[in-house]
């Protein structure tokens, strides 16, 4: 369903996200082109479910959340195993993209080297800035809000006379040759760009990274490379999805419009990232908005547990008798040894998740805003949430959806990746929402 720039796309669009913050805001610009928009949670369910659902609605986007950022390469293959196994039916029929962090965290590498591999595909073309959120590429070097992103940080065995480099770093990731394509090149338009890319292919590379600084360049960077090599592997962040709706032609549909104002709302968040405590502190003056945090020392014992589980259980409960919206996060990244983080943070989870079914469950709170793609993830897993109906972006990177809820509790949820958004995007968002 695409202009006649580029060949059109067979239903569905199918997306494979990892993670679910990155699922939902890479498939938010598509429901108001007439697409309905479903982000799939968990991709164990029944397969013919799924199949009859396409069947009857083949004008959809399928979003597949495999929660693979933060995953081991024996964890990724075995979820890649699975996936194909199930899905690949899907992916031979549709526009397939796969959605990244804008700034690389993560085994994107490795993750592109599996897909290619598994679908015999021949190369990828990488696009990772999103230029709205101020994510830039420029020379390879990814900028967040003005900063190059330093690669080993999340990344410990990448050399640091490269750690700038984002084809480098998708080069050893994978283990396939990769080459970049840089801003100079975007700029001379389509014959130069297409000559470019016509050199780089056939010299053997299976990786082709772009720098990208504008939409512009966006748009030229995936209309090129659909109309010309609609063979290859799509990967990039949200800010290429919204290229890829854009070139989608919009068709007839009721597309729902959401009044989210005058509905309680509970915020929560596990994201330790410098934005989100930014925004945190700046609800520090709202009198409309209950605030507490999680003390997450108390969560290493038994004992203290129980007891920070109680203090939020009754701040709870007293929000709700006087119908008070909530905001929760963390209080500090726990002060112990560096060795013992992965236990606190699977500690910290439990917490949200025991936390965020009571929540639920009390059936007050109308609308939860999750900031950071764990802690969405969290809370829906706990609520045994499957399926998420996507409505729309109401900010840039910030989208409202509609989980389905087998114990029928009805709530919608906001969503945001940790790192996005400016100073104020929190205050711009409840501003919406009082």
């Amino acid at each position: 369903m695409l202009t006649n720039q580029i060949n059109q796309i067979v239903s569905p669009i199918v997306i494979l996200a990892d993670d679910l913050t990155g699922a939902l805001d890479s498939s938010c610009t598509f429901p108001t082109k007439g697409y309905r928009t479903i982000v799939h949670c968990d991709l164990s369910g029944n397969i013919e479910t799924f199949k009859r659902d396409i069947e009857t609605n083949d004008i959809q986007v399928s979003v597949l959340n495999t929660e693979t950022r933060h995953s081991t390469k024996k964890k990724i293959e075995s979820i890649y195993k699975h996936v194909f196994l199930k899905y690949k039916w899907l992916f031979e029929n549709s526009l397939l993209f796969k959605k990244v962090d804008s700034t690389a965290r993560g085994n994107i590498g490795f993750e592109i080297s599996v897909i290619l591999n598994k679908m015999n595909i021949p190369y990828a073309f990488v696009c990772l800035p999103y230029p709205e959120l101020k994510r830039i590429q420029t020379m390879g070097i990814i900028k967040a809000e003005g900063y190059p992103v330093d690669h080993t940080k999340n990344n410990t065995t990448l050399p640091l006379d490269i750690k700038y480099q984002t084809e480098k770093l998708l080069e050893i990731q994978s283990g396939l040759t990769t080459e970049l394509i840089t801003q100079k090149h975007i700029s001379k338009g389509e014959k130069h760009l297409l000559a470019r890319l016509n050199s780089i292919i056939e010299s053997g590379a299976k990786i082709i990274c772009f720098d990208s600084s504008t939409r512009q360049d966006l748009n030229q960077i995936y209309n090129t490379v659909r109309k010309y090599f609609p063979e290859g592997l799509l990967v990039g962040s949200a800010g290429l999805a919204k290229s890829i709706s854009e070139y989608t032609e919009k068709i007839p549909s009721n597309h729902r419009e959401f009044d989210i104002q005058q509905k309680s709302f509970a915020l929560m968040s596990l994201s330790s990232h410098k934005t989100t405590k930014t925004h945190f502190s700046k609800l520090s003056n709202s009198k409309q908005i209950s605030k507490t945090s999680i003390n997450t020392n108390a969560l290493l014992s038994d004992s203290s547990f129980g007891q920070e589980y109680n203090r939020i259980a009754a701040f709870i409960e007293d929000a709700i008798s006087s119908k008070q919206n909530i905001a929760i996060n963390q209080y500090t990244e726990s002060s112990i040894e560096t060795k013992h983080k992965s236990f606190t943070s699977k500690r910290l989870h439990l917490f949200l998740s025991r936390v965020s079914a009571k929540l639920i469950s009390y059936g007050f709170y109308k609308t939860f805003i999750l900031i950071g793609g764990d802690t969405a993830q969290t809370v829906l897993q706990s609520a045994s949430i499957q399926k998420i109906d996507v409505i729309e972006e109401i900010l840039p990177g910030t989208v409202i959806s509609l989980p389905f809820d087998k114990n029928h509790n009805q709530f919608n949820i906001i969503t945001k990746s940790g790192g996005f958004g400016d100073e104020n995007q929190i205050c711009k968002l409840i501003s919406k929402l009082l």
